[in-house]
Formats: C-alpha cells, structure tokens, sequence
C-alpha cells in the first residue's frame, strides 16, 4: 500500500473499520484532543507531521481512538476549525521547512467530526526546529523514531528519491 489521501466519508468508511484498521506505516491515529495547548503539544504535533513528510507521506486522523494501536472508536474533535487554525500555527511556528498538509474536517454519517491531516511525502527533509537545535523525526512502521546523522547525510543527497516522488505525483 502507498500513500494515499483521507479527503471524503466515504474514504473514511474504506479506509477506517472500527476494530480492524491498524496504525501503519501510512497511518497514525489520535484522540479527539491528543496536543495539549501547550509547548510540548506542540511539538508532538510537528513531530507526528514532520515524521510522515520524511517517509512515504500519511495520514494523521485525530478524533480516531486506538487500543493496541487498532482504531476502537471514533470521538467527534469538537471545535474542529479551531484545531485546523491551531495546526497551521503550529505546524507555521514549528516546522521547517512547512510541508504542504492537507488538512481537512470530515463529518461522518453518524455526525462525529474527524480532522484529517494528509501529509505528503516531502522531496526535502523536514525539520522540527526548536531554540538552536533540528530534529529529524520519521515514520517507521507504527511509530516514529529520529535519522541519524549518516540517515540525514544520505537522504540530503538523495536525487532518487526526488525523481521517484516526481514521477508518482505524474501519474
């Protein structure tokens, strides 16, 4: 499977079954209120979409409960348009460069609102930037973790992957 955007209902009823869909790769899901207002929120924030846009691109679905990383429920994100206003802050404040997010509120049939963020695989690495110091977070199968130095060295001079992700965006 490739990334591929949550952008309808209908993509969610395919691509979201209560006790079957499994954070992946492509895929992490979060609780209707996973950041706190706070700095540490938001740095949690960046990293989840920063470690998406330095792998294969995903999809961040908040308002999607998971247990043992399974999605259990959904649980409506209640002041949806406050929290796509929020991310683009954060993301604006935290990231750099910005990696152009899709981010967008699905409500579905049962009137509980999701925010989606579709992520991109990024031609260009994405740092969090704090004070005086980068951090290169990346997918890597449910979880994220950070490049080593030589991971970060390599993929700077990676041409491959440039022409790889111009060639899918063709398609």
């Amino acid at each position: 499977m490739a990334y591929e955007a949550i952008r309808t209902t209908a993509d969610v009823a395919r691509r979201l079954a209560l006790g079957q869909t499994r954070e992946d790769h492509y895929l992490e899901l979060k609780g209707r209120e996973p950041y706190g207002n706070n700095h540490e929120g938001k740095r949690e924030c960046a990293r989840d979409v920063a470690q998406f846009a330095n792998a294969s691109g995903g999809n961040l679905v908040v308002g999607a409960e998971e247990r043992d990383h399974v999605l259990s429920a959904f649980d409506s994100v209640t002041h949806a348009d406050e929290m796509l206003r929020w991310l683009h802050d954060v993301l604006k404040g935290n990231l750099e460069p910005v990696p152009p997010v899709e981010a967008k509120v699905i409500e579905l049939l049962e009137g509980a609102q999701l925010v989606v963020l579709n992520v991109p695989p990024s031609p260009v690495l994405v740092a969090r930037k704090s004070a005086d110091a980068y951090e290169f977070p990346i997918r890597s199968g449910d979880s994220k973790r950070y490049m080593t130095l030589m991971e970060i060295e390599a993929r700077m001079d990676n041409r491959e992957r440039l022409m790889k992700l111009r060639l899918e965006q063709v398609k």
